[in-house]
């Protein structure tokens, strides 16, 4: 079976981009021939067995590249047995839905008359005409729900790579071993990078000294970057591997505006990492549930969050309590599981 893969940008630590190409490794092992369509490629060669083909796209603007994208799907999807999707565009068979719906964010508010919103929000339309569009998590399927009605639809385990859900067999730091305050950041503004730095600088200098701030991030801004290093926190530039430092964290700080899953979220608490995110986050409820994560109530506050950020990093106990239960966790999760769910979905729709 020739398996089609539109991904409008692929970069190596999107969490979209991750899934993308993991779904693609399992069906290359499942035999079926996989490429990879896409208007940039940043980051080493696609894995063998797939291959990658890049569109030029001449326009400047966002949504101006994604309809031209959306276009060049279907000019190429009638070439394939099955056509899936991991960004909004016409032509798909499966759509791996892994952004909030931009018909809630936009319901009501005078920006979706403008011309950008109207063709994301057509963009939208058409990839819930998929036959099957694969949700993150209940609360995310049930805002489509409200504006859209897939021909079918399912829900996928929780989205954790079997070296995160292998992560609680071994051995882990101890919380009084863990010195550092972590935040992933793919987008600066949706994953809260300046909410990050603001909870942050509101600790006492105390709490600075004893566990320090890592960032790691695609790009940071320079008045940001600027207000880190007076706060002795750092930037790392993006790693293959995180898996480090969730094992060296005292609290994973997760404070986005919009997250439709987080896989972060999952990977961390899996590694020991209490987490503390925020109320959008679609797995945070799964992991407060499980003991693992503390949740910021919506509207953000960062004054509140201070104080729960806090509150967690001076109770030792309480993240011992949560470190073990995010082990457990990440220790009773089937590895693939995710996989193996899209890729019956992606042959039955082929």
């Amino acid at each position: 079976m020739r398996v089609l893969i539109a991904l409008q940008r692929y970069f190596p630590h999107g969490g979209a981009q991750r899934d993308a190409l993991a779904l693609g490794e399992a069906l290359v092992r499942r035999g079926h021939e996989v490429e990879v369509l896409c208007t940039r490629w940043d980051g080493p060669p696609a894995p063998a067995g797939m291959t990658a083909r890049v569109v030029p796209v001449q326009v400047r603007s966002n949504h101006a590249r994604a309809a031209e994208f959306s276009r060049a799907v279907s000019r190429v999807s009638g070439d394939f047995d099955c056509c899936v999707g991991f960004s909004r565009c016409a032509g798909l068979d499966v759509y791996f839905c892994s952004d909030d719906a931009l018909a809630v964010r936009l319901q009501g508010r005078w920006r979706s008359v403008l011309g950008r919103y109207r063709t994301l929000l057509s963009l939208e339309r058409a990839a819930l005409g998929a036959r099957c569009v694969l949700f993150l998590t209940e609360p995310q399927r049930d805002q489509y729900l409200r504006h859209y009605a897939p021909e079918s639809h399912r829900i996928l385990p929780p989205l954790l790579d079997p070296a995160a859900a292998s992560a609680g067999a071994g051995s882990a730091p101890e919380p009084g071993d863990r010195r550092g305050v972590v935040a992933i950041v793919t987008d600066v503004r949706n994953k809260g990078l300046d909410r990050t730095v603001e909870i942050y600088s509101r600790l006492d200098a105390a709490l600075h000294r004893r566990f320090p701030l890592t960032v790691v991030a695609a790009k940071c801004p320079r008045s940001l970057l600027r207000k880190m290093r007076r706060l002795g926190a750092e930037c790392l530039p993006v790693q293959r591997s995180l898996r480090a430092l969730y094992l060296g964290a005292a609290v994973l700080l997760h404070p986005a505006r919009r997250e439709a899953g987080g896989k972060v979220l999952l990977e961390a608490a899996a590694c020991g990492a209490p987490v503390l995110a925020s109320a959008v986050c679609g797995y945070a409820p799964l992991l407060e549930a499980a003991g693992a994560a503390k949740i910021l109530p919506e509207p953000f506050d960062a004054g509140s969050a201070a104080d729960a950020l806090t509150a967690l990093l001076v109770d030792e106990d309480q993240r011992r309590d949560m470190s073990q239960a995010g082990r457990r966790w990440g220790g009773a999760q089937q590895s693939g599981a995710h996989l193996e769910v899209a890729i019956d979905v992606v042959e039955q729709a082929a």
